[in-house]
């Protein structure tokens, strides 16, 4: 049903009534409940970091694409973690967002007239980003199966991509809210289809160090989509990550994605008319956080430490049923 048409009486005037998004609602009513986002001090972890000292150049409107030294700094992030042997990320592979939310909010706007595939549960918010473009995106989900745990396999998307004719697809990975990772054989598959047919993959990875094994212990390190790209300028993966999760600095608004040039100076450029470009101020913080040596330690008590909750959540889970 359409939207009423707007009551000029009302205290909206012209406005139209626009609902919560799901997440921030849900968020907002935990605060309501007492709960609060694990952003202080944390055992292994090392200091928050609480001061940051600017430049006169950080007082002036920065690039839309993110500062050249934080873009270098996230490349050198991602090829130390997932490219050793293998074509590097650059600076003008990468292009910064003040948010995570914001920089697929970005992506959403590039995309041309396409399909875009989105399994089924996943995160909430792309159905909302979807909403503000359906005049051009045609939004096709991918249900996953009870009895299959919810996942996604790269067989069931080599169908959907053929069956459906898909552009592209988005996925969370580890996926928001089931907690399924696909890693591993399952992974490159899927990265290879993108390859081979073009279909650009958007990975939303802000979960990447939230990784455990089988029997619940702390995985030994993230996972990731652009351990499995070939070629970084032209394989069309888009990979979504930043400090708002693994590193606990939410308030921040730092996120980023790191793809083909030509894929993500688009996206920078939808920022002229969407948000004319990220926090100089949070920039300079996030050199800090990115430093190898910090950001390990915080990424790896990050695990250790969100193990124990995730085991203590079950154990009492258990005891109540």
């Amino acid at each position: 049903m359409a939207d009423a048409l707007p009551d000029p009486n009302s205290d909206l005037a012209a406005l139209r009534n626009v609902p919560y998004m799901g997440v921030i609602y849900v968020v907002a009513e935990a605060v309501k409940l007492g709960f609060r986002p694990e952003i202080g001090e944390m055992a292994g972890a090392p200091k928050r970091i609480c001061d940051v000292h600017l430049e006169p150049a950080d007082h002036a409107y920065g690039p839309l694409e993110g500062t050249p030294e934080l873009r270098e700094a996230v490349a050198a992030h991602v090829n130390r973690l997932y490219r050793k042997g293998k074509k590097p990320y650059a600076a003008k592979n990468i292009s910064i967002a003040q948010g995570g939310r914001l920089a697929l909010t970005r992506a959403m706007a590039a995309l041309g007239s396409v399909t875009v595939g989105y399994q089924l549960p996943d995160y909430t918010a792309y159905e909302d980003m979807f909403n503000m473009h359906l005049a051009r995106l045609g939004p096709i989900p991918i249900r996953t199966r009870e009895a299959d745990g919810f996942v996604l396999t790269a067989a069931q998307l080599e169908r959907e991509v053929a069956d459906r004719d898909l552009g592209a697809v988005v996925i969370s990975n580890p996926c928001n809210p089931t907690g399924n990772v696909i890693q591993g054989d399952e992974l490159s598959r899927m990265v290879a289809l993108a390859r081979e047919r073009r279909v650009t993959l958007l990975m939303d990875e802000f979960y990447s160090h939230f990784i455990y094994t089988a029997d619940g212990k702390p995985g030994a390190g993230p996972v990731s989509a652009a351990a499995h790209v070939e070629d970084p300028d032209r394989d069309p993966v888009l990979i979504f990550d930043g400090l708002t999760k693994s590193f606990r600095y939410p308030g921040w608004r730092v996120g980023w994605v790191a793809g083909p040039p030509a894929m993500v100076e688009s996206m920078a450029r939808t920022a002229s008319a969407i948000d004319g470009g990220p926090s100089r101020i949070a920039q300079r913080a996030a050199l800090a956080a990115l430093e190898p040596k910090r950001a390990d330690q915080e990424t790896t008590a990050l695990r250790k430490v969100f193990c124990e909750k995730r085991s203590t959540g079950w154990r009492r889970r258990s005891t109540t049923r």
